[in-house]
Parts: structure tokens; C-alpha cells; sequence
């Protein structure tokens, strides 16, 4: 008499397993299969990558050390520092050259100040709240939406504006805090709002940004 070498059924012949756990163990391999050969997009750099790849080919970052830190709904993954800071630079340049402009257009030093000040609150809200991102983040295939992975509404993103200020207080450590596990910023935190990969967003959530907001 035979017994199964898993589970101890009887089984007939000479077979290791009984058909249940043969079929379970057939199920398990062709699961482990499937996920070493799957594919992925990079969430730095877009190339497609092995799921099970430990980097990715194209820019090698390390792929296995963010998905150890991946935190969010559904799976989101955050924008880390330096891809942020690509973003930041790209908006400051946009931002720079409106000031600049006006500037030229406008004579009282003091109306100058008010259009600057103004165009640097109206330019990220705007995005942030009709887009869900502004120009640097779309560039950096980044987008800002609420811990529920919700683009934000017009007084979330004032909220998330003035939020920098702390940020920028702490003498920039409010900054350096993205580089830590979950990549959140101090502004992050306190506006309860986080900088993503738009292609790691629920398809309901990407689909809703070619909806114009409310």
C-alpha cells in the first residue's frame, strides 16, 4: 500500500502524491512560473522589467529595495527624492519664466511682488487640483493625490501649499524626509497627500484624470 508523500491518502500505483495535491503542487509551479516570467513597468524610468528581477535593465535602480517599501493603497508607489527634485526643478523653471514676463508687463515693484506671489500659489493648485499633477510631476510620470489615491480638491491643495512652509522652516529637513522608507515629505504628512506613480494608480483613478474636475 502507497501513501501520499504530502497529505497520507492511499493512492493507487506507484505515485508519490494523490490527485489532489499533485494538482496542487501542479497550480503552485505554474503560479511560480507565471510570476518569475511576468513583467512590469518601471516606475523610474517606464522600461518593462521581470517582476522577479531584483533591478531593472534599463536604469538599474533597485527594484527589490522599493518594493520592500512600498506603503499606500492598492500597491501606489511613491515618487522618491530625486526623481522629485527633477520635478520641482522643471515647475520652478515654468514658474520663473511667468514671473519673468509679468514682471516686464507690469511697472509698480509692488504689483510685481503681488503677481509673483500669486502665480506661485495659482500654478501648483491649479495642476494639482485640474490635472493632478503639475508640469515637472506629469513629465516625471508622477502625480499628487489625497492617502486615498484621489486627486485633491481646491482647498486640500491650498492646504497642501502652505504645508511647504514647514517643510521649508525645519531649515529643509521637512525635505530630507522623503528620502526616508516611505518617501513622504514633512509637508506630506501634514497635508495628508503623497506624490505617486501614475502608473502604479488604481486604471479607475488614471482613467478619472482625462475627466475634467468638478
Amino acid at each position: 500500500m502507497v501513501r501520499c508523500m504530502r497529505c497520507g491518502k492511499t493512492v493507487d500505483g506507484y505515485a508519490q502524491m494523490c490527485d489532489d495535491c499533485a494538482a496542487e503542487k501542479r497550480a503552485a509551479e505554474a503560479a511560480s512560473m507565471q510570476q518569475a516570467t511576468s513583467t512590469m513597468t518601471c516606475p523610474w524610468c517606464g522600461a518593462t522589467m521581470l517582476r522577479s528581477a531584483p533591478r531593472c535593465s534599463a536604469c538599474f535602480r533597485e527594484w527589490a529595495d522599493y518594493r520592500a517599501s512600498v506603503v499606500g493603497m492598492g500597491g501606489v508607489q511613491r515618487g522618491d527624492f530625486w526623481i522629485r527634485l527633477v520635478a520641482w526643478f522643471i515647475d520652478t523653471l515654468i514658474v520663473g519664466f511667468i514671473s519673468t514676463v509679468g514682471g516686464l508687463l507690469i511697472s509698480q515693484p509692488g504689483e510685481r511682488l503681488l503677481f509673483s506671489v500669486f502665480i506661485s500659489i495659482l500654478y501648483p493648485v491649479s495642476w494639482w487640483v485640474r490635472k493632478g499633477a503639475t508640469p515637472g510631476k506629469l513629465a516625471m510620470g508622477l502625480r499628487v493625490v489625497d492617502m486615498n489615491g484621489n486627486k485633491l480638491t481646491v482647498l486640500h491643495a491650498i492646504g497642501r501649499y502652505f504645508s511647504y512652509i514647514l517643510s521649508a522652516i525645519t531649515l529643509g529637513i521637512g525635505y530630507l524626509m522623503i528620502f526616508g522608507e516611505e518617501h513622504m515629505g514633512l509637508h506630506d504628512r501634514v497635508s495628508s497627500s503623497q506624490v505617486v506613480f501614475a502608473n502604479t494608480l488604481p486604471k479607475e483613478q488614471a482613467a478619472s484624470e482625462m475627466q475634467p474636475a468638478a
